[in-house]
């Protein structure tokens, strides 16, 4: 039986890595017929502005990993080492240091890219060669062909895999959730930590374009605070003149999400950055449509005009348009939920993730 050692990201914080850190961790298809090692990589336990890390802590924290991974590596001989790589910044140089010791002790490299930055990281002399070091005779994982344009100076395409994401029912029950059919006041649904680069100002912006049109709406947001603020959302609100309209949940997790989904009539998504967003795979299993923006992998995931509408990054215009044409027919919002829930069903599921995942291992292994 080969051995593999994962090293992943795994919660806290809640990110879509750790999210695929779990899964990966937990699934039997994956980990069925062969010896996996898991080893947590984490170093930081919040987000931006809910940690309250000091630089000493996270310091602390990575020599331990550190010290973990040596030990694991000198007491076994692995045929494999599954990487979830930071693209770039900090991340990326701790993680440069964990690999190295992976190279020292001659084990094969697999990288699993969650996020992005890699072309923007390596512009300058020295950290080209980083790169270069990194990604010599190392395979990686892609969420999409799309995302394949950052690392293209440092992998050739025959070294690259892709494997979109997927997610399990979050209902307690196999049978689907029920279709969007309530009529009343549309509720648009955003789902996610409370960033700027998740679009959360933007949507403020396009909220206040509905109001000056004179539409009849709710906007629910449900995420932890990081850099957008509580203090500083509600200051926006007020400034923008649409407390009325919107409605604050805090951070959920897990079953505690459903009830928002349940109640939505359209999911809102307008990040800025972004690789794949499985908040959105939440949404089409809920039957609910999207609107969300031509970034990373996301094209791939909504069919434009079936399963939702994609706009441009942080163009208020764009997506009050959208919210406009939803709220305007709920006929379109029940087929868009309908057709997004058939492309779940059919691509997006754990099992094809899991089985997707499975069948690169071995690829490499084998």
């Amino acid at each position: 039986m080969k051995k593999v050692l994962f090293a992943i990201h795994l919660a806290p914080p809640i990110t879509g890595a750790t999210n695929v850190g779990k899964q990966i961790q937990n699934s039997t298809i994956i980990n069925g017929d062969i010896d996996s090692d898991y080893i947590n990589i984490t170093t930081s336990k919040g987000l931006t502005n809910e940690s309250g890390n000091t630089v000493a802590v996270k310091i602390g924290n990575f020599l331990k990993v550190l010290f973990e991974l040596f030990q694991i590596l000198r007491r076994n001989k692995y045929k494999l080492c599954y990487l979830s790589l930071t693209a770039k910044g900090a991340g990326f140089y701790k993680d440069l240091v964990l690999l190295s010791l992976v190279k020292l002790f001659r084990v094969k490299l697999i990288y699993h890219f969650h996020n992005k930055g890699v072309k923007e990281g390596s512009q300058g002399f020295v950290q080209k060669k980083l790169y270069q070091f990194a990604f010599k005779n190392a395979k990686c994982i892609l969420l999409s062909p799309r995302l394949y344009y950052d690392i293209e100076k440092f992998v050739d395409s025959k070294q690259i895999f892709y494997c979109a994401n997927g997610i399990s029912e979050m209902t307690s029950n196999l049978a689907a959730p029920s279709v969007h059919t309530k009529t009343g006041t549309p509720k648009f649904l955003f789902l996610s930590n409370m960033m700027a680069a998740k679009g959360v100002l933007t949507l403020l912006e396009a909220c206040r374009e509905l109001n000056n049109r004179g539409l009849a709406y709710e906007c629910h947001f449900v995420g932890a605070w990081s850099d957008v603020t509580e203090e500083y959302f509600r200051e926006k609100c007020a400034v923008l003149q649409i407390e009325e309209q919107i409605f604050v949940h805090g951070k959920r997790y897990g079953s505690d999400k459903i009830e928002f989904f349940e109640m939505a009539d359209v999911f809102v998504f307008p990040t800025l950055n972004e690789t794949f967003g499985l908040v959105i795979l939440e949404a089409m299993q809920m039957n609910l449509p999207v609107i969300s923006t031509i970034e990373g992998g996301i094209p791939d995931i909504i069919v434009e005009g079936e399963t939702g509408l994609l706009i441009r990054k942080n163009n208020v215009e764009d997506l009050s348009n959208q919210m406009e044409l939803l709220i305007h027919n709920p006929e379109l919002r029940m087929k868009m939920g309908k057709a997004g829930r058939r492309r779940y069903e059919e691509y997006y599921t754990s099992q094809c993730f899991e089985t997707n995942f499975k069948m690169i291992i071995d690829d490499v292994l084998y």
